[in-house]
């Protein structure tokens, strides 16, 4: 029985491992040896920072699929891994990928840090990928920077639930295209949600 079981555990390591060597071999052969190597020393660093490889070969494989020369390759990998060690510090060793994506997309809007904390603070107990979108969405479509993080925090201090952000970014954006002031049509979207959950709405 336990031959057997050894045998079982020695099988299933060995299939991980030409798993992810084909995994390393279909990495490889996207990019020209030059660039590859760059890479690869980005990707040998961040996995010392304990950060999520994963997520930086994805982002190279964006570059490569968008057909980006290697060297653009390379700078927007290095400057996506500088974010998402940035993103990592700021969420904390628990936040997931899908966190620390939405997180990077939001630095990359130029969102501080610090209202990143604040936004984990908001909701220390349910996933913020949502939240970040959004307001990575309402910063992007000229909703001053101040006013996005408020809002946001308020929405989900009021337990406002993802379903409905995703319904006030939406809001939000066809406000804004009719025209609307980008503060004002957030402001009083915000409100309206923040009413829907029983809260005490935003001046």
């Amino acid at each position: 029985m336990i031959v057997r079981r050894v045998a079982l555990v020695i099988a299933i390591a060995s299939v991980s491992a030409c798993l992810l060597r084909a995994q390393a071999t279909r990495f490889q052969s996207r990019f020209d040896p030059t660039t590859y190597a760059a890479l690869e020393v980005i990707i040998d660093s961040a996995k010392k920072s304990k950060l999520p490889t994963k997520l930086i070969e994805d982002n190279a494989l964006e570059g490569a699929s968008s057909g980006a020369p290697g060297d653009s390759i390379i700078i927007a990998v290095r400057q996506f891994t500088k974010q998402l060690s940035i993103a990592s510090a700021t969420l904390g060793p628990r936040a997931t990928p899908d966190e620390l994506r939405a997180a990077v997309s939001a630095i990359d809007a130029r969102i501080p840090a610090g209202d990143l904390k604040r936004i984990r603070r908001a909701a220390p107990k349910r996933p913020i990928t949502t939240a970040l979108t959004v307001l990575s969405d309402i910063a992007g479509r000229g909703v001053p920077l101040p006013t996005s993080s408020d809002l946001v925090v308020s929405l989900l201090s009021h337990k406002v639930k993802d379903t409905d952000l995703l319904e006030f970014g939406r809001w939000v954006k066809l406000d804004i295209e009719k025209g609307g002031d980008p503060s004002t049509a957030a402001t009083a979207r915000a409100n309206a949600f923040i009413t829907a959950a029983g809260g005490r709405t935003t001046r």
